[in-house]
């Protein structure tokens, strides 16, 4: 049985080729990516609200068909029979009630956020590590200000797959290392929040809705605080392999200006026995 599984993993390893610019390296079971773009990237600080009670470094990657086939048909693959050989928790043998990673389809407006001019199909997935994980610009320095990573840069990274078994439950989930920016994307979300450069231009600010210019030596407020107040009623609605990144000195940048897109709810993760597994 051993045999057999060798076998077609190899072949299925020789069937899939690997998507421009990634790289395998842990015997198969950790892959530097080509150039993908990040969603909602949470790689400076925490994300407290990461699951398992676990604060987790996180980010969302953005990839292609091919490459996902990639992911699941040679990375994963490479993992979960290591792992029947390995990891104790699975017993030595096929494990029951198995996820695999989860690959969010995106839908058409997401995709026209990120990949405007593309006619393909592209899928997110999620990548975390409880080590803050190695954050590096074109030359392998570190990268200190936060808003050179957010939601549309284009980087490529380092991920690890690991078995896990949790609740009743096993899988394989990725692992991130380290994550290289290689050019300014499409800013899916504007301008940073922080960006003082925003309001260093008054002229189209009127003043005289306020009483007056607040930087002379009038009272702007005057007039509000002789209104009398009116009251109103609202109503609340709701609804690390470093060798791996080399620099690319030649890499283009570019920065454009984008709209926000929200991540919606993640499909039900496949699970299965042990015995139809999708690769």
């Amino acid at each position: 049985m051993a045999k057999k599984q060798t076998q077609t993993q190899a072949q299925t390893q020789q069937a899939v080729a690997e998507p421009k610019g990634w790289k395998l390296f842990t015997n198969g079971r950790g892959v530097r990516t080509g150039e993908v773009k990040l969603s909602f990237p949470r790689l400076f600080e925490l994300d407290p609200t990461a699951e398992f009670n676990k604060d987790k470094y996180s980010t969302s990657i953005i990839i292609t068909e091919e490459e996902k086939e990639f992911l699941e048909k040679v990375v994963v693959k490479n993992t979960y029979y290591e792992a029947i050989k390995t990891y104790q928790k699975w017993g030595g043998a096929q494990p029951k009630n198995f996820q695999m990673p989860t690959f969010k389809l995106l839908s058409l407006e997401e995709k026209e956020m990120f990949y405007p001019a593309s006619q393909g199909t592209y899928y997110s997935l999620i990548a975390k590590t409880t080590e803050k994980p190695q954050l590096v610009d074109l030359q392998t320095k570190p990268l200190q200000d936060r808003n050179e990573l957010y939601s549309g840069v284009i980087v490529r990274l380092s991920l690890s797959a690991y078995p896990w078994a949790y609740g009743g439950k096993t899988g394989v989930s990725f692992s991130l290392g380290v994550v290289q920016k290689l050019a300014d994307g499409q800013r899916i979300g504007g301008s940073p929040a922080n960006d003082l450069s925003l309001f260093a231009d008054t002229s189209d600010v009127e003043f005289s809705s306020f009483g007056g210019d607040p930087f002379s030596d009038g009272d702007p407020f005057a007039q509000l605080q002789q209104a009398q107040p009116q009251t109103q009623q609202s109503v609340a609605s709701g609804s690390n392999d470093g060798d791996l990144l080399m620099p690319m000195p030649n890499a283009q940048q570019v920065r454009t200006q984008g709209s926000e897109v929200r991540t919606q709810a993640q499909p039900a993760p496949h699970t299965s026995t042990g015995d139809a597994l999708p690769f």
